[in-house]
């Protein structure tokens, strides 16, 4: 059944026993163990046969476990050999690791009892996972890996064309983990909780990260960075990405948080957040990222960003009860937004459907988009421009340039610029001219039209960067910045009076000129 050397063991078990640390155990056949508990460093080398777990999982005190051409299989497990050790299928304590070498590892926790993890590190623990392995950890009550706290240095090492699948567990990565996806692919999906709370990810050459379907947060990192990589977060409960230490993307890169925000019971939650003490976050030219269908703030930035010229970006159609659909820019927030980025079609319940601002923000020009009926309450219709979308007073007016009553229309032009006050943006246009009585639309000839200049509009003049920034006296109820509700911000509603009287100022532009 199993050899060390030239001595053969009638059960691997039996031969575990008689090992000494630094051995290798080979087997013969396949195998089943009642459970490994090992205090020396070993290497069971499976030739390609099976391993199964009937009792108990794994013990490792110290030393390093390597599982080499083997396929573990580890089904029903919800316990160690060690008795201080009973909630968990694999433990590990200080300075032990588990190494994966060409193996194919599988834990289900299916009939576990209700506390059970499947693996568990102490302290300064490495998980490798390495040379073409698998390892799919599915259907345990609680963590899929789990830390017990403290600065310890936890790590996974998905490495060398290698696949981990996180699946219906409690959550995926409990805890910071230090997560080296090298050339490989790391799976975390419909897991009730978090995907991940807080690990540091180092994702590069080749690989595809996914978190998808996750009850709660998706892939909540400390630094996150990408390099000739996809990161996917798709269908989570609450954000897609939150980052809180470093975003660093390059530029041969993919970043999605699509679709996320789906937990309707929780006011929090978007597709990809910048936290105010993330630093040196840099997303490079070339790079592709998309921020789509979620169900809060598109990006909700707190941080300094730059994303830089020639990226790819795109925020549509997002959703947020709250102001900025696509963009909310806190007060602590500076963020640089490249030309040719696609932000429209969002929606905002309170104000600024695309970009609400309260930091530094550069705002770049709209592009030949459509505005589609939903947005714009009419029809599909060609946006001409940046306009002011609802920032500050009692009652705040939102862009409109169909009601009945012309006085009725709200229509500010807000130029692209650098702005340093509040702004609440939508991409949109003016009134739209009859053309039985005013000017022509653009393709009138029966030439052929350019989509981006098919309607005329009129009644529309521009505020610039340099004149938004004029100083004006007044006062303003306050506005909670995130949900604009009523609530004491003194500066904030200081801040918001400035937009607030560039409504008063050019008023005359709410009305088409006659």
């Amino acid at each position: 059944m199993a050899k060390i050397g030239e001595q053969s063991y009638a059960t691997l078990d039996e031969a575990i026993a008689a090992a000494k640390s630094g051995d290798t155990i080979v087997l013969v056949a396949n195998a089943t163990t009642q459970g490994i508990s090992m205090k020396g460093d070993l290497t069971i080398n499976g030739a390609g046969n099976t391993i199964t777990f009937e009792k108990d999982g794994i013990a490792i005190f110290g030393h390093a476990l390597t599982f080499k051409d083997a396929i573990v299989s580890m089904m029903g497990i919800g316990s160690t050999p060690y008795a201080e050790w009973k909630w968990m299928a694999i433990c590990a304590s200080k300075d032990g690791s588990l190494t994966l070498d060409n193996t194919a590892m599988s834990l289900d926790g299916t009939d576990t009892a209700s506390n059970t993890h499947a693996i568990y590190f102490t302290s300064n623990n490495k998980l490798n996972v390495t040379n073409g392995s698998t390892l799919v950890v599915s259907n345990y009550p609680q963590d899929a890996l789990e830390w017990d706290g403290g600065d310890g240095g936890y790590n996974l090492n998905v490495t060398g064309g290698s696949k981990v699948v996180l699946d219906h567990n409690r959550s995926g990565i409990a805890g910071t983990f230090f997560v080296k996806v090298d050339a490989s692919e790391l799976t975390v999906i419909n897991n009730r909780g978090n995907g991940s709370n807080g690990s540091h990810f180092d994702i590069a050459n080749g690989s595809e990260v996914s978190f998808k379907d996750n009850g709660s947060h998706g892939l909540s990192a400390g630094k996150l960075f990408v390099k000739g990589s996809t990161v996917a977060c798709t269908g989570n409960g609450m954000y897609g990405i939150t980052v809180g230490n470093s975003l660093n993307v390059d530029g041969t890169s993919t970043l999605k948080a699509n679709g996320d925000k789906t937990k309707a019971s929780v006011s929090s939650g978007g597709g990809l957040r910048i936290t105010k003490n993330a630093r040196e976050n840099f997303i490079a030219k070339g790079a592709v990222v998309e921020i789509n269908n979620n169900g809060g703030n598109g990006l909700e930035n707190y941080a300094d960003l730059l994303i830089e010229e020639g990226v790819d970006l795109s925020i549509l159609q997002n959703y947020e009860k709250g102001n900025g659909g696509g963009i909310y820019n806190g007060a602590t927030g500076s963020l640089t937004l490249p030309s040719g980025a696609k932000i429209y079609n969002n929606t905002a319940a309170k104000a600024g459907d695309d970009i609400f601002s309260l930091g530094k923000i550069v705002v770049p020009a709209t592009g030949k988009w459509i505005l589609d009926q939903n947005h714009d309450g009419v029809g599909d219709h060609s946006i001409t421009g940046w306009f002011e979308d609802g920032l500050g007073s009692d009652n705040p007016q939102r862009w409109q340039a169909h009601a009945e009553d012309e006085d009725a229309n709200y229509i500010i032009g807000i130029e692209e610029g650098n702005f340093e006050i509040p702004l609440a943006l939508k991409a949109a246009h003016g009134i739209e001219v009859d053309p039985g009585e005013g000017e022509e639309p653009a393709g009138s000839d029966g030439g052929s039209e350019d989509p981006g200049k098919a309607e005329g509009f009129s009644g529309v003049e521009t505020v610039s960067a340099e004149k938004a920034e004029m100083v004006v006296s007044g006062s303003v109820k306050s506005v909670s910045p995130k949900t604009g509700d009523s609530a004491g911000f003194g500066l904030a509603a200081a801040a918001m009076s400035v937009v607030a009287a560039i409504s008063a100022a050019f008023a005359a532009l709410r009305r088409r000129e006659d």
